[in-house]
């Protein structure tokens, strides 16, 4: 048996800390009892007896302290049992460890009156439609021309005081690539050969000078974004040929650097509900940026931000660009929130067929000039082709459930 002290008519909020003074100046509810444990026991849920004055009206009391337990209790219930009234105790976890709530540092989830847009909210009501935002950037825009212009990078074998070695990189436009290809292709004068020694048709079957071009690859950048020196004049192997205007690189290793920044979407509510809105799964967000791919991004890297940056380094020689999608304006590795290769480049095939000398020799041994004209006939329909080359061109986009496109 021992002392209990009861409370009636107390009142709190849920989930509230409050509990009565034990000196019995904030009520004058509060009596002092001597309760008798029945059954099993347990300091957090119990059944206390009491021999009550006045057996036959029902005890008013809702809350109780037992200091022998050090703790605060809800009275859920009252039954009369054998000519004695029971109580049934539910410790107040909140009331009986208030000092040590005080003490820490907590966060509430839910409030009527304020709450904080950091924290998820589970129960806020959704519905099933989807709000689709957009932002679009014309890839010609980032680019810096249209997707029809760019100009070529050739890699070819020549001394022309621009060399990396045997090989001298030109930019050109494109029709002043076609033009020089026509030249090279259409006849065989520029060899400077005289058809006294050898005849022109044998001369285009044993001169390939496609040869002398060892790489050829379009960009979507034109030729005033490169660095190098503008010429008049292109050097194959070791003949030189007349052009309206070509750039040899100075740099090789040379690239562009291109930027755009792109205003990212947020979800419609986030203003109102809370930024968490801006997280999956309440927000997605997808960037289409070709021919680099089709990204699914982490909403946990976008949540903080209002802008995305998108930053590619592009090789004019190869057409190797490396994009970094980041959250500031530097594009380092530090700032990156994802990163992608791919080949920019349209590479130009140049149809780069060795001539197989012994086969001349052969034929030449066999029936002379008229048995090797066969051979040169058939090198003739090859070299008079016109060679075609077609670029393409992609946009970036990205899309976001609540969160928008970019």
């Amino acid at each position: 048996m021992f002392t209990v002290t009861l409370w009636s008519g107390f009142k709190k909020r849920k989930n509230s800390t409050k509990r009565p003074k034990l000196d019995g100046t904030d009520s004058d509810s509060i009596v002092f009892l001597n309760g008798e444990i029945k059954g099993d026991f347990s300091p957090l849920h119990f059944t206390l007896s009491f021999d009550l004055p006045d057996n036959a009206e029902i005890p008013p009391y809702n809350y109780a302290y037992i200091e022998k337990f050090s703790r605060y209790y809800f009275i859920t219930d009252w039954y009369f049992i054998g000519g004695l009234w029971a109580a049934t105790f539910t410790v107040d976890v909140l009331a009986t460890y208030r000092e040590d709530i005080r003490a820490s540092h907590q966060y509430i989830t839910r409030a009527a009156q304020s709450g904080g847009g950091d924290l998820m909210d589970t129960a806020y009501p959704t519905t099933a439609a989807a709000t689709r935002r957009y932002a679009r950037v014309n890839p010609a825009t980032f680019w810096g021309n249209s997707l029809n212009a760019g100009c070529i990078v050739a890699g070819i074998v020549g001394n022309s005081g621009n060399n990396i070695g045997a090989v001298t990189y030109y930019a050109m436009e494109w029709l002043t690539f076609n033009s020089f290809m026509s030249a090279m292709l259409s006849s065989i004068n520029w060899a400077g050969i005289s058809t006294d020694e050898i005849s022109q048709q044998l001369q285009k079957a044993l001169i390939n000078p496609t040869q002398y071009i060892v790489s050829c690859v379009w960009i979507p950048v034109s030729m005033s974004q490169l660095s190098g020196v503008y010429t008049s004049s292109v050097r194959l192997g070791w003949w030189s040929f007349s052009v309206d205007s070509a750039l040899a690189l100075n740099r090789p290793q040379q690239t562009v650097q291109k930027s755009i920044v792109i205003d990212l979407p947020k979800h419609p509510q986030a203003a109102q509900r809370g930024k968490y809105l801006n997280l999956s799964p309440y927000s997605t967000y997808t960037l289409t940026f070709l021919p680099f791919g089709v990204f699914q991004l982490d909403t946990t890297d976008l949540v903080d931000i209002e802008k995305l940056f998108i930053h590619v380094t592009l090789s004019p020689v190869t057409g190797d660009a490396v994009m970094r999608i980041a959250n500031g304006e530097s594009g380092t590795t530090a700032d990156a929130i994802l990163t992608s290769q791919c080949n920019v480049g349209v590479q130009i095939p140049t149809g780069q067929v060795s001539a197989n000398l012994s086969n001349f020799d052969n034929a030449l041994l066999v029936g002379g000039v008229a048995g090797a004209s066969d051979l040169v006939n058939a090198f003739n329909s090859w070299a008079n082709q016109q060679h075609h080359g077609g670029a393409g061109g992609g946009g970036q986009t990205a899309q976001g459930l609540g969160g928008g496109r970019q």
